[in-house]
């Protein structure tokens, strides 16, 4: 879950950070990383932005950068992992984010 809404839009050159928590409710267990995916429709999936981060104490923040020539519309997926071995766990996906 979120702390804010996601906007619906952004300038390019411009960072987007998320906070949040983990919901134990929805996800139960002890999750250690969370990934963002950024993937602009009509691209390459190899060309997908991805950041990641630490979750603590199941909260985490984490910002993606979105460069001047990276306008488009985007899916943004969120991935929780519970150790570096483990396996994804698809958590939402935020689509569209259009970024002109």
């Amino acid at each position: 879950m979120f702390d804010e809404p996601i906007p619906g839009r952004l300038p390019t050159s411009t960072a987007l950070t998320l906070r949040g928590n983990i919901d134990p409710e929805v996800l139960p267990g002890s999750y250690r990383f969370l990934i963002i995916r950024a993937s602009r429709f009509g691209d390459p999936p190899g060309d997908a932005m991805t950041v990641q981060t630490s979750v603590s104490g199941g909260r985490f923040v984490i910002s993606l950068r979105f460069p001047a020539d990276g306008a488009g519309a985007y899916a943004i997926d969120a991935f929780v992992f519970v150790d570096g071995e483990a396996t994804p766990i698809p958590t939402s996906v935020i689509t569209p984010l259009f970024v002109d």
